[in-house]
């Protein structure tokens, strides 16, 4: 065979081996080796045009295809099984070491490319010439592969496959991250549309709760972490576990405890502390979403695509749904997609009682599908409920369906003698945090400052904690004074826990208000209000949010005598648009019920309600409160739940204090005696178009079914003929 037609032989095999590189460079992630292998391929074909100097050609061939094999090495060191190889326009990650390889072997190949274009240019001189430059030519280029190969293939004591594999590693590890984190992404707007509550026992409102003083209700803890750490039998029938007590007995506080002590084990699934008074936290309607939302955080196990499809599947049902269809798929469904070999999950419920008079029928259905749904789960699920022993929950506990799977526990059964123990732990510790010269004055007239007080706490933990905080008001000698109101409260005939309580209200509220304060110009009306909006208000608002409702002076006004009700009230003294609210359930029925309360604070419901409906709806009414496309849409029929920044549009145009009044006015007018309905009010907002306005607004926050619910009561009180009137004009 001649020369040449060897030389040929040569160059089609290395233009093979360097057209697959081709193939295997594009999308492997390495940026520039496809570039490399097209100018070999240039190199070669001019290669073909020398006829002559067929060693000076083997040896160059020979490089190139030395830097080839390099190539596919470096290639194949790329797992084609990475994910990320086949998703388009992915690369490994940046490393200026491999780039750095890849230009220097890229701007070398040019210039070798270069001079191959030269060879036919050569060829056409003398014999002679022609030869010699060829071989120089050739040479020259062998060399310069072969330094420009040893670069690209070992630099800085790296071989090109460790750096490509090390990348790989990387490159993989970043597309793992890449797909957590569009899972994550996918994962966090799912459940952002799960419509939920601040309920958790960590939430902010909660704060005051506190946890167990070290020491205290230690026999009932140990009892309560056996039951919630147990192993499932076949025989367990204690997944339901309900604790019940009077008002101020502790309940809460030890839910807390309960939850708290759960979730640093690491089996807290989700936490519902109701709280009368708050609106998203007395009812029911959350319960189960909020239940769902917490668990989807809190256990690892349940970010699945089946439970992701479970969530899913529900919300494409639309608005909220009834409480039967939340319970069946976003309690049962989801937590059927564990294995029953999954940890024990605990969900703690506090104080169920708090829940709305009006929504007592469906306390006792929300325990009851609590119930049916563990018989059905077959992870292991534990449920952790307090209540008062209020009528219809107890109803509900006593049905046979409850009796036989459920463990009970009476506050009021331990020991009188226990309970105080623990109440005089908790006075000598908060007392002997005073300031020295409280407790030198203490000390010097009570011999037992903690027992005495013990005495007249009559077994409530509430009555100790507001003590505490009364007396925290007192400094020296003026300590004396305010335990002399306490203990001088003693009486010969016993009492009941709560006229102790009710007491020691009447003694905080006379101490923050005496006489000679309420006498002064307007402080009487202030506190009426102040007082009012804690025992009336449908939810709990900032100090900020009930002056502009109200139209008081914030700073000058109301934040002062707020800081007198610092014992009974939970709010930041700091910032004025932090909710405030009471910091117990018993202190609002305290003010409404007019033989608990003395009449100079006690707050008469109807009318009160009455006049924060006045409130309200002059807010309404105030020009450029409710105006038409309030949420200043670019198209106004839009749905909202097609606007992206409806939440931003909200906050802008329907601030607090303009979002309750369009949520509670209906429910203050349904709370007013009908003699006292301010008709005219009513009529003038109805007849309006603001009635129009306000209607939207529900719309916009996506809380029609308020119309809807209080409307029809509404029209009851006020009569027919008014009611139609809004109708038709509106």
């Amino acid at each position: 065979m001649p020369s040449s037609s060897k030389i040929d032989v040569s160059v089609s095999g290395t233009q093979s081996v360097l057209r697959l590189i081709c193939e295997g460079a594009t999308g492997c992630g390495l940026p520039g080796l496809e570039g490399v292998a097209k100018v070999l391929l240039h190199i070669t074909e001019q290669i073909k045009k020398v006829k002559e100097n067929d060693g000076s050609c083997k040896t160059l061939l020979q490089h190139i295809d030395e830097l080839s094999a390099t190539l596919r090495s470096a290639l194949d060191t790329i797992d084609p099984s990475t994910p990320f190889i086949n998703d388009s326009g992915q690369r490994l990650v940046s490393s200026l070491d491999l780039s750095t390889r890849v230009d220097s072997l890229m701007r070398e190949l040019e210039q070798v490319r270069g001079m191959a274009d030269t060879l036919k240019e050569a060829a056409r001189r003398s014999r002679f010439l022609k030869a010699t430059t060829i071989a120089g030519l050739l040479k020259e280029m062998a060399d310069r592969v072969k330094a420009a190969r040893d670069v690209f293939a070992f630099s800085g004591q790296v071989s090109i496959e460790t750096l490509v594999r090390d990348l790989t590693a990387k490159s993989r590890q970043a597309a793992l991250e890449r797909n957590q984190q569009r899972e994550s992404s996918e994962w966090d707007d799912l459940c952002n549309r799960i419509p939920h509550a601040d309920a958790g026992y960590s939430a902010r409102v909660h704060a005051r709760h506190g946890r167990l003083l070290p020491g205290t209700r230690t026999d009932l803890l140990q009892d309560l972490d056996d039951w919630a750490t147990s192993a499932p039998t076949a025989l367990d029938t204690s997944s339901f576990f309900v604790l019940t007590g009077g008002a101020g007995s502790g309940k809460s506080t030890i839910a807390f405890d309960v939850a708290r002590r759960a979730e640093t084990r690491g089996h807290l699934g989700a936490s519902f502390f109701f709280m009368r008074g708050a609106a998203s936290l007395d009812s029911t309607d959350l319960i189960f979403p909020t239940l769902a939302w917490q668990l989807l955080a809190n256990v690892p196990g349940l970010r699945s695509a089946a439970a992701y499809s479970v969530v899913q599947t529900h919300l494409l049902r639309g608005g909220p749904q009834n409480m039967d269809q939340q319970a069946e798929d976003l309690f049962v469904k989801l937590l059927s997609t564990l294995p029953p070999s999954s940890p024990p999950i605990a969900i703690v419920i506090d104080a169920v009682d708090e829940c709305s008079s009006s929504r007592q029928d469906f306390v006792q259905r929300m325990l009851f599908l609590i119930m049916q749904s563990l018989s059905s789960i077959t992870c292991t699920v534990r449920v952790f409920v307090t209540s008062r022993p209020e009528v219809h929950v107890e109803d509900a506990l006593r049905s046979l369906t409850f009796q036989s799977k459920t463990q009970r526990f009476r506050l009021h059964d331990i020991p009188r003698s226990t309970v105080d123990r623990d109440i005089k732990l908790f006075f000598t510790t908060a007392l002997s945090q005073l300031p020295d010269v409280s407790r030198r004055a203490l000390s010097s007239v009570y011999g037992d400052a903690a027992g005495d007080l013990t005495e007249h706490a009559a077994g409530l933990f509430i009555y100790a904690s507001i003590a505490v905080e009364y007396l925290k008001w007192f400094r020296g000698d003026d300590i004396l004074e305010a335990m002399e109101q306490i203990l001088g409260t003693e009486s010969s005939a016993p009492k009941p826990q709560l006229a102790r309580l009710d007491e020691l209200y009447t003694i905080v509220l006379e101490s923050a208000f005496p006489p000679e304060f309420l006498r002064l110009p307007g402080k009487a009306a202030l506190v009426d209000v102040v007082l009012s909006s804690v025992a009336v208000l449908k939810d709990h608002v900032s100090p900020w949010v009930l002056a502009v409702i109200a139209g008081l002076d914030l700073d000058g006004g109301l934040l002062p005598l707020l800081h007198r009700l610092a014992a009974v009230l939970s709010f930041d003294p700091n910032d004025a648009d932090v909710i405030m609210r009471p910091l117990h359930a018993s202190f609002p029925e305290y003010l409404v019920d007019p033989a608990r309360s003395t009449s100079k604070f006690w707050v008469d419901s109807s009318i009160q309600n009455c006049v924060f409906t006045g409130h309200t709806l002059s807010l309404l009414r105030k020009q450029g409160t409710l105006v038409s496309n309030l949420c200043r849409m670019e198209h106004p029929g839009q749905a909202p739940a097609a606007v992206v920044d409806l939440r931003e549009r909200i906050a802008s145009y329907l601030p607090p204090p303009v979002r309750y009044a369009c949520l509670y006015w209906p429910a203050h007018v349904a709370c007013i005696d009908r003699d006292s309905i301010p008709k005219h009010q009513l009529e003038s907002f109805c007849v309006s178009e603001k009635f129009v306005y306000w209607l939207e607004a529900l719309g916009y926050l996506r809380r029609l079914d308020i119309a809807t619910q209080w409307l029809p009561s509404i029209r009851h009180k006020i009569g027919v003929s008014i009611f139609g009137l809004c109708i038709s004009r509106s």
